[in-house]
């Protein structure tokens, strides 16, 4: 009786050891999110989009570019009837013309200069935008991702320079696109583009696959 007593704790151990492999093989939890389709689906990089285009769109536009062109067709037509060569009576018509095309430089160098300082102003406020967009995506995943327990949350529209996808291969992913683009814009439909072949659905548990929630 004493013998079988001192075998029931082993017995318990290995029981325990047993169950503690079997919890540590238990593969993570896995969630997808599209980032770009996201971003492509938000309504405000839409409108900041159409802000930076119109505002592109005012530097080509500016009165300066409109007057230069005005100004070089003049000098154009003068050109053609400078005398050759120059004499007493022709040097004030010559004189006009210098004159004219000094006008036209600086006013050439002025919108240079405009259209660079522009040109910076506009870029840094695109990539200040882009990042707070991007940050607020990349936030909404995080927490959905805690919040519902996945052990990773992988972006599968990523590339690299060479556009290799970031993420070959997920097994039956778990796709929180939608769900992310919700938190940030409700009622919001996700637009769709080209995705990674890592999302393509594989077989696996039910409950494990697209869209579902756990």
């Amino acid at each position: 009786m004493l013998r079988a007593d001192m075998k029931l704790p082993a017995a318990i151990l290995l029981l325990g050891g047993a169950m503690s492999a079997a919890a540590l093989a238990a593969p993570p939890r896995i969630a997808v999110v599209r980032i770009a389709d996201i971003y492509k689906s938000l309504d405000r990089t839409k409108t900041e989009q159409e802000g930076i285009d119109a505002e592109v769109q005012g530097v080509l536009k500016d009165r300066r570019v409109t007057e230069l062109t005005k100004l070089l067709t003049t000098l154009k037509q003068q050109y053609t009837t400078l005398p050759q060569p120059v004499d007493d009576a022709s040097r004030a018509k010559v004189r006009e013309y210098a004159m004219k095309y000094r006008e036209a430089e600086t006013l050439q160098e002025d919108y240079a200069s405009f259209r660079e300082d522009q040109t910076k102003r506009i870029n840094g406020k695109k990539v200040q935008e882009t990042h707070a967009n991007l940050d607020a995506i990349l936030a909404a995943a995080r927490k959905i991702g805690k919040d519902e327990g996945f052990d990773w949350v992988l972006d599968i529209s990523g590339e690299t320079n060479t556009t290799t996808p970031f993420v070959l291969y997920v097994k039956a992913p778990v796709d929180i696109s939608q769900r992310v683009l919700t938190a940030l814009q409700p009622n919001a439909t996700l637009r769709t583009g080209a995705t990674s072949s890592a999302s393509a659905p594989d077989s696996g548990p039910a409950g494990e696959q697209g869209d579902s929630k756990h």
